[in-house]
């Protein structure tokens, strides 16, 4: 059984965007949106096992700034 956290977190995660929006928005190629997810997924991965839910993590952070696990590995380092 789900928790009214995790509930509210799918709920929330079903308005994500796709790649094509989040490169048209930006004015940037898909090809550079298709790299951030893959690094956005496994990233997120670490927080949950469901691959989808990490898709949709990534896709809402990339919607916002489409090079943020760029700028998150910088970050890190």
């Amino acid at each position: 059984m789900k928790n009214l956290k995790d509930f509210i977190l799918e709920q929330d995660l079903k308005k994500a965007s796709t790649p094509e929006h989040i490169a048209k928005k930006h004015n940037i190629s898909i090809d550079t949106i298709n790299t951030q997810l893959e690094m956005g997924i496994k990233v997120e991965k670490e927080h949950t096992k469901s691959k989808e839910l990490a898709r949709k993590i990534a896709l809402q952070h990339l919607d916002e700034f489409p090079d943020y696990y760029t700028r998150l590995k910088k970050a890190e380092a």
